[in-house]
């Protein structure tokens, strides 16, 4: 946190509700979480009252509740409000961000309308000039829910569409090249596919769309950073990430943690709550360790408000344990959402037994890379599989889970890690990532490491959709199954792999298992079988004797 190395512990206050509003307020709530051990407030602060009338600051708000918070020890975080409750300035001109009919969603500038950016730039440099020295972070208020987090976004006002037809002319820009290369694409962006029924969407023109947004949002989080530095070279950035890797990352193009985070020192996650009210602790974890191993970033651990008991049916008890697992794989504490509240933070149970458990969890141990193996996780098999199930996030995730598991320590890693050298770990495994679903050049190099370490790779080709059969193959440790009622695809054959290669389990005239020295391919999603069937004595065995036989 900052510039020390203590454990975060963060609270929200939004500036539309009263303990953000009034300074005596404030002054309470903040003296009510630093007895209870939080050290970070985050504000909202609104852009109208930063800048009431174009090139007129006034930072007063900002500087009344640093006063409070540096009295206290604590640091401020800052998050910029542009919209959110009035937080627009009326003088503004620009791009609403509409839906593909036209029609404006919310009052939210575009952020490919360049207007917004010649005055809110400005605005970012002033803000971290004034407070150049102090304990103040600072974090981006751009987009649909005010975060680069869930929710659907929208991209169809007319900056946005201009923008579209200027890099789909040719010659193109390197980050499409590399997604639709020169293939013929719509001057209208196009609206995705809600779900896939188990076969991906390979379509140029969709995945040229997602690659958009995703530059769309790579460039205003770059421009915020750049702004935020040229005020302050040394300025603390937080930038606030959901949960991507989920069945509409593609509707969000959410997944690209590597770019939404490149420029910041740390992440807010808003590990979405409202999924896994059903899903065991270990998926926050998880979650955890994607953000960490793709970006290499800290990562603040977010809970929301008193909402997830109220409408979703949490308890307290299942809220800490979701929150132990994180913190237990290194995550930070964040408490979001409860300013709505007339209580004192420290009238919430959650809040303070919240406290207690950041306070004194013990992280899990830490290993080089000589004993941790690689997690490949498509982000762009997430883009083309949109189903209406989570079966493709317990495939990959699930994967992490089962090395885990067995003692591994693992590093999650996607296609942009993969310039990265990667030869000094212990070894690869690819969870469920067909290559025809990444771009090329990262099939190569994906396909490099795999060659160079300890690997095991599932699923290399494409697999069809299921029919309504079940399937169980003979192993070395017994049979075992390859289909299940949840996974809406068929195995793949793997008998192109060649004759240098050990065939281990066919299903007639199906090869479904490969293994030579180090290295086994399989034509099945095997983590998301094991997460399903985790007490079947033959499947237990057989991941058993494929990690001694690849991974060691």
């Amino acid at each position: 946190m900052g510039q020390n190395h203590e454990r975060e512990l963060a609270f929200d206050i939004w500036d539309w509700t009263l303990p953000c509003q009034q300074l005596s307020l404030f002054q309470q709530w903040s003296k009510d979480l630093k007895r209870a051990g939080f050290n970070v407030m985050e504000i909202t602060a609104p852009w109208s009252k930063l800048e009431p009338r174009p090139h007129q600051y006034d930072f007063s708000f900002v500087s009344q509740r640093l006063a409070i918070t540096k009295k206290l020890g604590m640091y401020l975080r800052v998050r910029i409000n542009t919209y959110y409750a009035s937080a627009m300035p009326a003088w503004l001109k620009c791009n609403l961000w509409c839906d593909h009919t036209g029609k404006v969603v919310m009052p939210i500038p575009s952020i490919n309308d360049d207007r917004f950016w010649e005055c809110f730039l400005p605005l970012c440099t002033m803000l971290a000039r004034q407070f150049h020295n102090e304990p103040v972070q600072f974090s981006p208020f751009i987009g649909v829910h005010g975060e680069l987090k869930w929710s659907d976004w929208w991209s169809y006002d007319p900056a946005s569409v201009n923008k579209w037809r200027q890099s789909i002319s040719i010659p193109r820009p390197a980050w499409l090249k590399r997604i639709a290369g020169n293939a013929n694409l719509p001057q209208q962006p196009p609206v995705l596919p809600n779900h896939t029924n188990g076969e991906p969407d390979l379509s140029p023109s969709h995945r040229a769309f997602i690659a958009f947004r995703e530059h769309s949002w790579r460039g205003a989080v770059y421009r915020f950073v750049q702004a935020i530095r040229e005020g302050n070279p040394r300025a603390f950035i937080s930038v606030p990430l959901g949960e991507g890797y989920r069945s509409a990352s593609a509707t969000m193009s959410n997944s690209d943690y590597f770019g939404l985070s490149r420029g910041a020192n740390h992440i807010v996650h808003s590990y979405d709550f409202f999924w896994h009210a059903k899903d065991p602790a270990w998926h926050a974890a998880a979650s955890v360790a994607a953000l960490q191993g793709i970006t290499g970033l800290p990562v603040s651990f977010e809970i929301d408000g008193p909402i997830l008991q109220e409408k979703f049916g949490y308890t307290d008890a299942q809220i800490l344990r979701v929150l132990g697992a994180a913190l237990a794989e290194g995550a930070h504490l964040k408490i979001a959402n409860y300013s709505y509240s007339d209580k004192l933070p420290s009238e919430h149970r959650l809040v303070t037994e919240a406290a207690k458990i950041a306070q004194n969890v013990t992280t899990s141990r830490r290993t080089d890379s000589a004993n941790t193996v690689l997690l490949f996780v498509s982000k762009w098999t997430n883009y083309c599989y949109r189903e209406q199930t989570e079966w493709l996030h317990d495939a990959q995730f699930g994967a992490w889970h089962m090395l885990t598991q067995h003692g591994y320590p693992v590093r999650v890693v996607c296609e942009d890690n993969l310039q990265e050298n990667l030869r000094d770990y212990k070894g690869i495994y690819v969870a469920f990532s067909p290559m025809e679903t990444l771009p090329l050049e990262d099939r190569k190099r994906l396909e490099e490491v795999a060659a160079i370490l300890p690997s095991v790779v599932e699923v290399v080709n494409t697999p069809h959709a299921r029919n309504d059969r079940g399937y169980t193959v003979q192993t070395p440790s017994g049979e075992i199954p390859v289909t299940h009622n949840d996974l809406p695809i068929l195995p793949i054959d793997i008998s192109s792999l060649g004759k240098q290669w050990t065939y281990l389990a066919t299903l007639g005239s199906t090869r479904l298992i490969a293994h030579r020295e180090k290295r086994a391919v399989i034509g099945f999603p095997l983590a998301f079988l094991w997460l399903r069937h985790k007490k079947t004595p033959a499947l237990v065995h057989f991941v058993e004797w494929l990690f001694q036989r690849t991974l060691g």
